[in-house]
């Protein structure tokens, strides 16, 4: 009986797959190429926007003279380009001894185009498959997935902002099989805080509407990306999120597991903007190990930062935060940090 009994359980654990999601802030992955109704000008090769009057004109439009200086001067090259991806792709494949996640949800990526670019350089690591549907942001910049699973489907949930805030990125739906389960997941970027708190809320309600019908098909529905909400933010729109979904932070620290500070270091506080969060229902045979969830804070991905106030010309300098990529020097990767998260599936 014993015999029969272990042979039962090794037979049951041999089964069992572990599936690994991460969600990172690529901040600012644009290709080199204008897309037509996009205010992608910022980011485009010097020797173009110097010989451009539209580019010229839209930077000197620009009211804030930090962003239309950085409009007129940033030299958005094909080698700068080639130094942001190898960056990204340092961070990707440092996990896991250079297995890396299973699937990546990516945001601030430009369009298909930079994505394959990512991904083509990723492939060796198994990552084969890219998601992501161009949405209505004015930036053009837009949420997507790098993933080792075939992606059986992809769906655009756009976030109407009418009378609240100016146009957003949409929430990126795909779905993808896991040892016979299906895999749900959402890829989200929401209104950053220079939008009303209720332009969040609004986000959060298209997300919960859009889990809820995928609901009857899915094993599990997994919701990541960068969230934008603080915790004073007034509506709240991660508590209305926390109606339906479990936050895998706030799960993994009661359960004392160590978890980094935060994802996001903006004017002297940390914060975490961007977060994994599971539906509340899923299959019994699949096991969330909130002990697994991480912020990675790679030493690395660290560095020095200076902090100036725009009002008062006062700066401060801060240390050991995630150190965004700089195109004069080639350095830095993000101003975020990514999040993973495991899943046992049976």
């Amino acid at each position: 009986m014993k015999i029969t009994l272990l042979f039962a359980l090794i037979m049951l654990s041999a089964q069992a797959r572990t599936l690994t999601v991460m969600t990172y802030n690529a901040h600012n992955l644009f290709d080199t190429v204008h897309d037509e109704g996009k205010n992608d000008y910022t980011y485009l090769p010097l020797s173009f926007k110097e010989q451009s009057a539209e580019v010229q004109a839209y930077c000197a439009s620009l009211s804030s003279e930090y962003y239309r200086d950085n409009c007129l001067n940033f030299d958005w090259s094909e080698k700068v380009l080639e130094k942001k991806l190898n960056n990204l792709k340092r961070v990707i494949i440092t996990l896991s001894n250079g297995r890396g996640a299973d699937i990546i949800a990516l945001q601030e990526v430009e369009n298909k185009n930079v994505l394959t670019m990512l991904q083509k350089k990723l492939a060796r690591y198994g990552y084969r498959y890219v998601s992501l549907i161009e949405g209505p942001d004015s930036r053009g910049i837009d949420v997507g997935f790098i993933s080792k699973y075939k992606i059986n489907k992809e769906q655009l949930h756009l976030v109407d902002m009418t009378g609240v805030a100016k146009e957003t990125r949409g929430i990126l739906e795909i779905e993808v099989e896991v040892s016979g389960k299906n895999i749900v997941l959402f890829a989200n970027h929401w209104p950053s805080q220079n939008n009303p708190d209720e332009a969040r809320l609004i986000a959060a309600q298209t997300l919960i509407k859009a889990a809820k019908k995928a609901e009857s098909s899915a094993d599990l529905m997994i919701a990541l990306g960068d969230f934008n909400t603080l915790v004073d933010d007034a509506p709240n729109a991660i508590e209305e999120a926390k109606r339906y979904f479990d936050l895998s932070r706030d799960e993994a620290q009661l359960r004392d597991t160590n978890v980094f500070k935060g994802t996001h270091f903006y004017a002297g506080h940390w914060s975490a903007l961007d977060k994994i969060m599971i539906f509340e229902k899923y299959s019994k045979e699949i096991r969330p190990l909130y002990s697994k969830y991480d912020i990675f804070h790679f030493n690395f991905m660290l560095g020095s930062s200076i902090w100036t106030d725009r009002d008062t010309g006062e700066q401060t300098t801060y240390n050991n935060v995630p150190q965004a990529f700089d195109w004069q020097t080639g350095l830095g990767y993000s101003d975020h940090l990514p999040v993973i998260m495991q899943f046992e599936i049976r």
